[in-house]
């Protein structure tokens, strides 16, 4: 939280229309400044744990107090369209997704240093 992974990702999706971002789902509170389906696809708890249970995602974490998840029909969409999917996902998720995905290119996102990712949080109200 903080790398810049979101800004990358609007970057390059928005560069290179080949690219497509894939919007994630989470149970974390929406922000100012968030739309729903566009940032992430908010849901509650109860309705993520059982989209859990139903295998909707292909790769979900839980970090901190909330969920996060990539349905599989949000890749399936891509891919049918020609689109390469671009995910913006932490440490876990790439790893599930690699699991698999073997052949999934990854790129690590990380901030220049400590201080600019503390300034990055607390700009943003501390939520990480």
């Amino acid at each position: 939280s903080g790398a810049g992974k979101s800004s990358f990702v609007e970057r390059i999706t928005r560069e290179d229309s080949r690219l497509v971002d894939i919007v994630t789902f989470t149970t974390r509170s929406i922000r100012q400044g968030e739309t729903q389906g566009l940032q992430y696809n908010f849901i509650d708890h109860a309705d993520f744990e059982q989209k859990i249970k139903e295998g909707f995602f292909v790769e979900w974490a839980k970090v901190h107090t909330n969920f996060y998840g990539t349905s599989y029909s949000s890749l399936e969409t891509a891919w049918n369209q020609g689109k390469t999917a671009i995910m913006d996902i932490d440490i876990q998720g790439v790893a599930t997704f690699k699991s698999k995905f073997p052949d999934a290119k990854t790129v690590f996102i990380h901030p220049p240093s400590i201080d600019e990712l503390r300034r990055r949080i607390e700009k943003r109200d501390g939520k990480v």
